[in-house]
Formats: structure tokens, sequence, C-alpha cells
């Protein structure tokens, strides 16, 4: 069996348990975590693919380049959620932290 598909059969499922856990992540915070634990399994999963050699086909490829696009995915992720927790604490006007202060409280109910 070409290896791409065991690493593949590998590291497919935490990436589907962590594309789950961001989809009912209600804050901000859990949704920067999980999105940054999801980049550092597709970077592990980058890193096992890189070494191996490539088998023939277009399959193969496929294969070899899906963990670069969780990649990349998952750091946009994480850097857009990152933006959005911090831009809570952002320096603006009175009514901006007021407004940030009411969502929080109502997120909390």
């Amino acid at each position: 069996m070409d290896p791409a598909i065991q690493i593949a059969e590998l590291y497919f499922i935490p990436s589907g348990l962590f594309l789950a856990a961001l989809g009912s992540s209600r804050t901000e915070p859990l949704k920067t975590a999980v999105s940054a634990i999801g980049f550092c399994v597709a970077l592990f999963w980058a890193l096992a693919v890189h070494d191996i050699e490539s088998a023939e086909g277009n399959f193969a490829w496929t294969l070899r380049a899906t963990p670069y696009c969780f990649l990349v995915l998952w750091g946009c992720s994480t850097v857009t959620h990152a933006y959005r927790w911090f831009e809570e604490f952002a320096c603006g006007s009175e009514i901006t932290r007021l407004r940030a202060r009411i969502r929080k409280l109502e997120s909390i109910e």
C-alpha cells in the first residue's frame, strides 16, 4: 500500500474532528485554539508526507497535496478567529467598548 494513503488515513480523522469542534465552538478564544491545534495537525501531516517517495498517478499527487491545503485553510482560520478575538480589546470609542462588553455578557447568558 502506498505510504501516502496510510498517512492520509492517520490524519484525516483528527482533521475531521477538529472541523466539527470548530463548528460547535461558541467563543472566539475557543475557535482560535481549535484552529491552532488543527494547524499543528496539518503541519505534522505535511511534514510526514513531505519526505516519502511519490507514486505515479493523480490520486497519489492529490494525497500529497491535501495536507498543504489543510495547512493553508487552518492558518487562515487561526488568523481570522484570533483577529476577531483581539478586536474586542482594541482601543476605540466608548460606544465600541460598550458594545463589545454587551456582546460578551450576552454570550455568557
